[in-house]
Parts: structure tokens; sequence; C-alpha cells
């Protein structure tokens, strides 16, 4: 994907268990990279969302998670 003059590029590189303050889930790792250089690290658990990131030197966790229905 280009926006503006970055171009961004996302790749799903594996499934993992994820243990975090609000559980434990079953995620999909997927690696951002910007210009092939930046590389950025997200874990979405399905219907779930974004449950762990790591964006430079900046790492989080969902620490709760209320489920509907």
């Amino acid at each position: 994907e280009r926006i503006e003059k970055k171009i961004y590029s996302y790749k799903v590189v594996s499934a993992e268990d994820i243990i975090i303050p609000a559980g434990v889930y079953k995620c999909y790792k997927v690696i951002e990279e910007i210009d092939n250089k930046i590389r950025n690290c997200y874990w979405f658990a399905p219907f779930i969302g974004l449950v762990k990131w790591e964006i430079g030197n900046i790492k989080g966790v969902l620490h709760n998670c209320l489920k509907e229905g």
C-alpha cells in the first residue's frame, strides 16, 4: 500500500497463543514494514481485534475485554 511517499506492506507470519492480562487468545501475528525498513508487529485475535502490539520501542497489550452476547 502506498500512502503519500511511503510504502507499507503487511504479512501474516504466524498463528500464536498469546497470554496477556485480558486472557489467553489464539492470534495471528502481522508484521508491518514501512519502506522495507521499519518493522512493527501486531497480534490480532478473531472476533476480538488487536490484543498486542510492538510499534518501534512502544509495546502494549489489551488489559480488559468484555464479551457481549
